[in-house]
Parts: structure tokens; C-alpha cells; sequence
């Protein structure tokens, strides 16, 4: 047993070293293709919808999704655009905030987050 705290974030090392330890080393089952299509596009909307719902306080839109339009990735840049969609026109007034501020602290944040797992600087833009 490996006690483990989340909150402290203790333990979580060694646990991590003895997951790898007991990982079997062998071949890739699916060799990277450049060619293939990386599920970080949809990674990054699950991100901004992630952010819908940890900054809205008000009625949460819960069906509330987002689509991106783009997504292209480079070295040191991915640039991403994405709207996001609403079950009802009462719920457009909450995600876009008094002059867009929750938009933009909606996309700020989702921002945030997916360049610290993508490793690269991010450029959003969310509608």
C-alpha cells in the first residue's frame, strides 16, 4: 500500500516510480505516423469546456460545448480556435459576461492550461 496524498501531493513520486518499475519494456504497438491525427485537438476542448464550468458561477450551462475550428500545432506555437455553444440563448449572457470578461477569462484560462500540457506557447481564440 502506498499511501497518497492529491492535496499535500505527497507520495505521488513513489507511486510513479513503481508503476513505471512494473511496466514490461517492449515495441510500440502503433508506430507514430506524421501524417496521423493528434487527439490533442479534442483534448483542448474538453479544456475550454472544462473552464465553462469551473468559472461560471451562475446557472451552470451544463450542455455547454465547444467545437474547434482550428487547430494547428508547430514547434513553438499551436494557435487554436474553438466556439462554444449553449443549450439557450439565457445561458449566451453568462458565458459571454459584461463586455465578453467571462469569454475572455474563460479562454485565458483554458489557455493556461493546455500550454502547460502541450509544452508550447498556445494562441486561442474562443467564440
Amino acid at each position: 500500500m502506498i499511501p497518497i496524498s492529491a492535496l499535500k501531493r505527497t507520495g505521488l513520486n513513489t507511486l510513479l516510480d513503481l508503476v513505471i518499475a512494473a511496466l514490461l519494456p517492449g515495441r510500440r504497438t502503433f508506430p507514430r505516423i506524421k501524417s496521423q491525427i493528434s487527439r490533442r485537438d479534442s483534448m483542448a476542448a474538453e479544456v475550454i469546456r472544462e473552464q465553462i464550468l469551473m468559472n461560471t458561477s451562475e446557472e451552470i450551462p451544463y450542455a455547454a460545448h465547444s467545437d474547434r475550428r482550428q487547430f494547428e500545432e508547430g514547434a513553438r506555437l499551436t494557435r487554436i480556435a474553438a466556439t462554444i455553444y449553449c443549450e439557450r440563448d439565457g445561458q449566451k449572457g453568462i458565458l459571454v459576461g459584461k463586455g465578453g470578461s467571462m469569454l475572455k477569462k474563460i479562454g485565458t484560462s483554458a489557455r493556461i492550461q493546455i500550454e502547460r500540457m502541450m509544452g508550447t506557447k498556445v494562441f486561442s481564440n474562443c467564440t
